[in-house]
């Protein structure tokens, strides 16, 4: 009777596990202060946050000149009304505000007057000028828009009226008599603007930004980091020379999780949660680090969010300079977390049925030989030990799996990675482990296998530099391979 040597595959198990979802399990994840473990870069994120300038170039409120006598005596008369906002401008373009007048003939005659602004031009480029005869006893007055007109300082004003619109009244009558003028500034509004500009807010400014962090958040309260840094830096962006200082005040960065828990401000040396600074020439830049900042605990909770506030003050020194409504205020932060962290056998385990049918068990137990193949596919860049259980149907425990070495667990490499640390491709290994003539009885009465995953970083000798993150996964396939005879 013929004799054949026949393999039977038995698909055991097959699972992908993220190493978020083991991490999520563990209280092991800490800090190593020596170079024992690996260099893990848990975050690294840049927010970016503009604020617009436009208000600082804004007025608001009126100034006024009343009840001036102009003589008509064909003589000019220089008046000096004040600008809205205290503004000191040598040049501007306006985007709206009203200047206003009014006039009364308080004699017996008609009155011919012409009024000029030789510091401002209509939007024909022309200086701004009106004419007007009024009769006598009576009385009017005109608005005039100045969106569109422009300014520009007049070089005989005089310095301490440099604040002031310069105002040239002539007017002539039959006779001596005088002309009751008022005028009026109100909400000016420009484009651009040059000049000693009063200080003045924007206001608070609040901007949340997502870190979307998903299953990280299985490793707030597990981490506590050694090298953190968060850069935060403010540029005024502008196409303009001769920039306003800009007033940093009360600068809050608030970690906010979503789950409720208390949230977490960035705190310099001394404990203050209200960051303040002066940025000089359109830049400045602020390092926060462990020795002047609780950084590291900061970015250890892991915020589902961070809420930058802040109050930004234009000219705060109260300085020549420029701006128009085109600049921003642009705040970057930049969190870095490059941390010595070491993982100390944090482990997932996982049960699966075995489905033997009553020929796989027969076939079993009259194997010639047997083994259990463990297909890795890792993209973790971690090392990691794999131990690998069966239970009876009672759950009570048959045998382990063993290496070639008699341990209880089988090593396997972590993921390939760049020089950044970054996962560039899994890595896959076979393992095929022989089992003796005990194991292969006791696998034929197997029901479960029990998988158990062990991540750690102990023991490595060498410092490697990787991107741990909650979403690089570790696929595993295991099948019973049996040799067993058949007669025909």
């Amino acid at each position: 009777m013929p004799v054949w040597d026949t393999n039977l595959n038995l698909p055991l198990l097959q699972r992908t596990y993220k190493l978020g979802d083991i991490i999520n399990k563990q209280n092991y994840l800490s800090v190593q202060a020596d170079t024992g473990g690996n260099i893990y870069l848990l975050q690294a994120n840049n927010f970016n946050q503009n604020i617009a300038v436009s208000n600082f170039i804004k007025t608001s409120g009126t100034t006024s000149l009343v009840n001036n006598l102009i003589q008509a005596s064909n003589f000019q008369t220089f008046l000096y009304l004040q600008l809205p906002g205290g503004m000191e401008l040598d040049s501007a373009l306006f985007t709206g505000g009203i200047f206003s007048f009014n006039y009364q003939n308080t004699g017996q005659v008609p009155i011919t007057f012409i009024i000029k602004l030789p510091g401002v031009k209509k939007q024909d480029g022309l200086i701004f000028n009106y004419a007007d005869t009024i009769s006598a006893g009576k009385e009017d007055s005109v608005k005039i828009n100045f969106a569109g007109y422009s300014y520009k300082l007049p070089t005989d004003q005089p310095s301490f009226f440099k604040n002031c619109i310069n105002i040239i009244v002539q007017a002539n009558a039959s006779t001596t008599t005088t002309l009751r003028m008022s005028f009026y500034n109100s909400n000016f509004t420009f484009s651009y603007a040059s000049g000693i500009i009063p200080p003045k807010s924007l206001g608070i400014n609040s901007q949340n930004f997502l870190l979307n962090i998903g299953n990280a958040q299985g490793f707030r309260d597990k981490t506590n980091l050694r090298d953190a840094e968060l850069n935060i830096n403010v540029a005024y962006i502008t196409f303009l020379h001769n920039l306003f200082s800009i007033g940093v005040n009360k600068l809050n960065i608030e970690g906010l999780h979503n789950d409720g828990s208390p949230s977490v401000y960035l705190r310099d040396a001394n404990g203050n949660k209200d960051l303040s600074f002066i940025v000089n020439n359109g830049y400045s830049g602020i390092t926060f680090t462990n020795s002047n900042s609780n950084i590291a605990q900061f970015i250890s909770s892991l915020p589902d969010k961070v809420n930058i506030s802040g109050d930004y003050i234009m000219n705060p020194d109260s300085t020549y300079g420029a701006a128009s409504i085109l600049d921003v205020i642009r705040i970057q932060t930049g969190f870095s977390t490059h941390s010595y962290i070491s993982i100390n056998n944090a482990s997932v385990t996982d049960t699966s049925q075995v489905e033997l049918t009553t020929d796989d068990k027969r076939n079993i137990e009259s194997a010639k030989d047997a083994s259990i193949l463990l297909s890795i596919s890792n993209g973790i860049p971690i090392s990691n030990r794999l131990k690998v259980t069966f239970l009876d149907s009672l759950k009570r425990e048959l045998f382990t799996l063993k290496d070639s070495t008699g341990i209880d667990s089988i090593y396997f490499s972590g993921a390939e990675t760049n020089i950044k640390g970054e996962v560039l491709n899994p890595v896959l290994s076979n393992r095929e482990l022989v089992l003796n003539t005990s194991e292969i009885e006791l696998f034929s009465k197997s029901k479960y296998v029990v998988l158990t995953i062990v991540l750690s970083t102990s023991g490595n000798n060498t410092l490697q530099t990787v991107a741990l993150r909650p979403e690089d996964e570790i696929s595993i396939k295991a099948l019973g391979i049996i040799k067993y005879r058949t007669k025909f």
